[in-house]
């Protein structure tokens, strides 16, 4: 694959020990100005990037959950065959060490991905603790990260694309969200035997597709064919930086920095309570739950200004010297999305600050260079999708139809639906009781689907403008069930 991109104008940057595309430049595009283009491309049809540098490793053996269960701080006895999780590592101290996915391919065999960086550190840690602490657990583990060239196909576009080029079912029912299964890619010179995993790092619709390394330039031009017609293009490494940004989504270096626990990172809930796992006894520490411990935060400066690189953050950019610093910024990009300089950030008591205006001060840029900031979220960026399953009530307990100036409240009769409505809803996963908001499209209410109809935006607003005429307002329980 690597020859296919010096064919098409990669620049390269160095990620660890290996070379990774940055962007694909065009005529008179510079490599930002294309990074961009990759980016908003991504967010409105679909991209195709080459992840085959993350770190890949086997693990077979009837004791793979228990080692993992320990490894990592959340559970891992449960995942299913055919499934695929998150996982967070601790280091003996409690600090992050690295992060990635497991998917369990069969009753005693797992594949677990890790940072580009931290492959081999990772490989090193887990012998080091089936070798010396855990000898009795019948687990092997073999890194398999040359063995494989892995592409991630990411878009709204992107299960048209797929369903084009594999010879599975993989419409939402057949292979929903955090699926793993084996299938083959229609390649122009026959079938390639793959996995495919359906996960998510720029926070669209997005799967993985893991083919033999020497098979790896055939998939990726078969990927890239069965996409023409949906506008795909590939994307390289600030692209994927970008959408990870916007999604809040944290890497291993910039927000995982050594000194972060899973807390700081917004994660201390993935920490299981149920069991032990390396470096959980210490996370317990008087410093480490800190009322003023840094936290991830997202940052949007304001009036359209550059994010200075290198920046701290403070509240008063006129205080005299020491300023007192309340945090800094960790990864910073222009979003085409979004329109903004945006960043990601490490700030005291930041989950207690979104709303307020800070400033953003760097000591490697201009000696003027202060930026406001307003701080919110660490997800900047909210993806517009078709409305999922899951906000389909099994259970309405009250419900208000407005028309106009009238209203009418009461509980619905079972099988009450809304026809040709614009649902905006905050995503609940937990099963909660959440509110949903519906607007008509002009047509009259009939008995059809609302989510065979709808479309949703998880930060109750349209592309063009905020939801104001609402004709339907549902407060109900809601079905737990993974989005499409």
């Amino acid at each position: 694959m690597h020859d296919w991109h010096v064919e098409h104008g990669a620049r390269f940057v160095n990620a660890g020990l290996w070379k990774r595309p940055h962007s694909y430049p065009r005529a008179g595009e510079t490599p930002d100005d294309a990074a961009n283009r990759e980016a908003r491309n991504v967010r409105t049809n679909v991209g195709l990037v080459d992840v085959s540098t993350l770190g890949k490793i086997e693990l077979q053996g009837e004791d793979v959950a228990e080692f993992l269960n320990r490894v990592y701080i959340n559970r891992w006895d449960t995942l299913a065959v055919g499934r695929c999780r998150y996982g967070v590592m601790l280091r003996d101290d409690g600090m992050v060490q690295d992060d990635g996915t497991t998917s369990r391919l069969a009753a005693t065999h797992y594949l677990m991905t890790t940072t580009t960086v931290n492959a081999v550190r990772v490989m090193q840690h887990l012998e080091a603790l089936l070798q010396i602490d855990w000898p009795e657990l019948k687990v092997h583990v073999t890194s398999v990260t040359e063995q494989w060239s892995a592409a991630a196909l990411s878009g709204p576009r992107a299960r048209d694309v797929l369903a084009a080029v594999v010879d599975i079912d993989v419409s939402n029912a057949a292979f929903p969200f955090l699926a793993v299964g084996e299938c083959n890619v229609r390649g122009a010179a026959g079938a390639i035997p793959a996995r495919l995993f359906r996960m998510s790092y720029s926070g669209e619709l997005a799967y993985e597709i893991h083919v033999p390394a020497d098979r790896g330039r055939a998939m990726w031009e078969a990927v890239l064919a069965a996409g023409a017609l949906c506008g795909i293009m590939p994307y390289g490494t600030e692209a994927m930086s970008t959408l990870r940004i916007e999604k809040g989504h944290v890497v291993i270096g910039p927000e995982a920095d050594g000194r972060t626990t899973a807390d700081d990172l917004g994660m201390g809930k993935l920490v299981n309570a149920g069991k032990w796992c390396v470096g959980k006894p210490l996370l317990s520490r008087p410093a480490l739950v800190a009322p003023d411990r840094w936290q991830l935060v997202g940052l949007t400066a304001l009036d359209r200004a550059v994010m200075p690189r290198g920046a701290k953050i403070v509240a008063d950019p006129d205080h005299a010297p020491p300023n007192p610093m309340l945090g800094h910024v960790t990864s910073w990009c222009w979003s085409p999305n979004l329109e903004a300089w945006i960043a990601l950030a490490l700030v005291a008591n930041g989950r207690a600050r979104h709303g307020e205006t800070l400033w953003a001060v760097s000591p490697l840029a201009d000696a003027n260079a202060r930026v406001p900031v307003r701080i919110g979220p660490p997800t900047l960026h909210r993806s517009r999708r078709r409305a999922p399953a899951w906000l389909i009530p099994d259970r309405w307990t009250q419900a208000s139809l407005r028309y106009g100036r009238s209203a009418t409240t009461g509980v619905p009769a079972t099988g009450l639906t809304i026809a040709e409505v614009t649902i905006a809803a905050s995503w609940n996963l937990q099963g909660d009781p959440t509110r949903i908001r519906f607007r008509r499209r002009g047509a009259p209410l009939v008995r059809c689907r609302s989510s065979d109809q709808g479309e949703y935006d998880s930060e109750e607003r349209h592309a063009h403008g905020v939801v104001a005429r609402t004709g339907v307002v549902v407060t109900g329980r809601w079905r737990r069930i993974e989005p499409d």
